[in-house]
Order: structure tokens, then sequence, then C-alpha cells
């Protein structure tokens, strides 16, 4: 089996993000998914997550700073996460063409079933799938996607973050995008 998607994993903070949206504007070829984005206070506070998709033509909640206003069952922390905003936003970006990228397949993700199956079905569709995991994480299905055999593991780190892009992008075009 040959390997065909990419999974990119890194510390919090490490620039996977920043990779992603470089790959999506130097491939020539259509692309479907999301990124997930800190939104900042006028103070430049870190309140929360959106999900955007890789047009960035839709946006929506993922997480916020606790308010009391508002109640999710759903915390990581100091954050709710609203998977129905994060659901209506994201699950109609994995629809599309054979280039899938998720940013991220993470713990405030996983709260949500629909997006886990879909996760899993993508997966095993014929696409290729460019997707951020954490690198420390009790995730299950983050550790699954790690081991198979179809997937290539790229590790950024701030020593590497400079040049792993080409690395990355070199590996994609290889896969006959």
């Amino acid at each position: 089996m040959s390997k065909r998607h990419v999974l990119i994993t890194g510390l919090p903070g490490v620039g996977k993000t920043t990779i992603v949206k470089k790959l999506c504007k130097e491939l020539q070829t259509p692309i479907s998914g999301f990124y997930t984005e800190e939104v900042r206070d006028s103070k430049n506070v870190r309140i929360g997550f959106d999900v955007v998709s890789v047009d960035e033509s839709t946006r929506g909640v993922l997480a916020r700073i606790s308010d009391p206003n508002k109640n999710s069952k759903y915390t990581i922390g100091k954050y709710q996460v609203y998977l129905t905003e994060f659901e209506d936003c994201a699950l109609l970006q994995l629809q599309g063409p054979d280039l899938l990228v998720i940013d991220e397949i993470g713990k405030m993700e996983m709260f949500s079933s629909k997006f886990k199956h879909e996760i899993e079905l993508c997966f095993k569709q014929d696409r290729i799938v460019i997707a951020t995991v954490p690198l420390k994480c009790n995730i299950t299905l983050v550790e699954q996607l790690k081991k198979r055999e179809d997937c290539q593991l790229f590790t950024v780190d701030k020593q590497n973050r400079n040049h792993i892009f080409q690395e990355i992008l070199q590996f994609i075009k290889k896969i006959n995008i």
C-alpha cells in the first residue's frame, strides 16, 4: 500500500496551520476542507477558535472562552466547544474534490460523533487527505491514523518549521495530484 495521506503533527503553536495554509495556496488543484484559526480580542488575547473553509468563504465558531450566558456541555480547559456551529461549517467542507485538508483532528473536534464518522470515511475513500493532528493526545482515532500504512507523518518543530514545508509539498506532488 502506498502512502497517499499526509499527517502533520507538532506541539501547539509550532506552525502546523501556517503550513496547511501555504500548501493550499501552492497546490494547483481543487481543494476542499477547513483550517482552524485563533480568534483574538482587541487586546490581542486569544478568546477562541473558528473553523474556516480553505477558500475562506465560510466561517463558523469552534470554541470560545467560557461564557456564563452561553451554555455548552463540551469544554476543553477554559474553552466551551460549540458543536452545532462547528458541524454546520466543517462537515460541509469534507465533501468535494480529491484533495481534502483537515486542520485539525483534535480534542475539540472529537466531541462531534458526526465529525469522527466523516473523518473515518474520508480516509477510506479514494482521495488524498492532508490533516493536522496533535503530537501528544489520547485520541484513539488520531493514534490509529498515525499507524496507518497509507499515512505519512511529518513532525513540525521550531528547528524544522521553516524548511519542512518544501518536504511536505514535494511528497504531496509525488502522490500525483
